[in-house]
């Protein structure tokens, strides 16, 4: 196997130097099957912080040969933690997926294209095709349902509006749970600033249209054009739980009464962008493109299922 030369570097030597046994990694499990390794996130950008994670999408040539490829693939991401010792996002994505019709899809997609570096490999972004400013909306509206409903533990049936996980836990019961590495279980507010930042950026896309490439500078974009009421939340939550407290849970006693003003405060945001999205959705539903209409319908039906079987228990 070739030397592997990043053709993007990091500044961090410790990072790049983890990027490339990712690469050679892969480079063994699936010897000329990806085009191309793409670094996406902070790392990026450039906003990387000593708690950020590494975003890395392996976009493999044509399509996967089948079902155990995919599999393998996938489970990229966590041996490849077990062998560095810290959280990864590795997703690999076909090629034939890059002019997909799904609209979970666009956000992945809108990224890659506009944000990432590409790391290893033959660059071929030039061939995928911007998506309709519809079809992005409603994606980032749909990674962000996703986040909330993470943040609430999955909640089965998914009640609208949603209530408090536990209204006794001194943080209202909101799932703190972190992903984890050697089987250490561990509380954090990484699930809170997901849900936050991934609501502001939907609200971005919606008003807007605009792509941003960043948790920092979703913020930066959201209180700048926002007029509502919930900016100064988004902007305090990434502060504290992001700047300051690096996703930990704070032991001073002022520090852990701030926040959980924060998880008070973000039940009413999370509502209010559930009633945004069903009103999206509703309009959503009697879209011309086929495949906008068709997400659509397909969530208002996991909705009012949800409703459904929430009124029988």
């Amino acid at each position: 196997m070739n030397e592997i030369v990043l053709l993007y570097s990091t500044r961090n030597s410790r990072i790049d130097h983890i990027l490339k046994a990712i690469i050679g990694y892969c480079e063994l499990l699936f010897p000329k099957r990806i085009r191309g390794y793409y670094l996406q996130g902070s790392y990026a950008t450039g906003d990387a912080t000593s708690v950020s994670d590494i975003d890395m999408t392996l976009l493999f040539r044509g399509d996967f040969i089948d079902e155990e490829e995919k599999q393998r693939a996938w489970q990229v991401d966590t041996l490849s933690e077990w062998l560095v010792g810290r959280q990864l996002d590795i997703i690999p994505f076909p090629e034939a997926r890059l002019s997909s019709s799904q609209i979970e899809d666009v956000v992945l997609i809108e990224h890659l294209r506009k944000g990432a570096r590409l790391l290893y490999g033959v660059e071929s972004r030039s061939e995928i095709q911007s998506p309709s400013q519809a079809a992005y909306v409603q994606s980032c509206m749909l990674a962000a349902f996703r986040a909330i409903s993470w943040h609430h533990h999955h909640p089965k049936p998914f009640p609208i509006p949603l209530m408090y996980p536990d209204s006794d836990d001194e943080f209202f019961g909101f799932n703190q749970l972190a992903r984890t590495i050697y089987e250490e279980k561990t509380v954090t507010t990484e699930r809170l600033v997901h849900s936050i930042v991934r609501i502001a950026g939907a609200f971005v896309a919606l008003e807007t249209g605009q792509v941003v490439l960043s948790k920092r500078q979703c913020v930066h974009v959201y209180g700048a054009g926002a007029v509502d009421k919930w900016a100064a939340l988004v902007a305090d939550v990434f502060y504290w739980c992001y700047d300051q407290w690096q996703y930990q849970i704070p032991k001073d006693r002022e520090e852990r009464e701030k926040l959980r003003r924060f998880y008070e405060q973000t039940l009413n945001f999370e509502n209010h962008f559930l009633s945004c999205y069903y009103d999206l959705l509703s309009k959503d539903a009697h879209a011309e493109d086929t495949h906008l209409r068709q997400t659509a319908r397909n969530q208002l039906t996991e909705i009012f299922n949800s409703r459904q079987e929430g009124l029988k228990n």
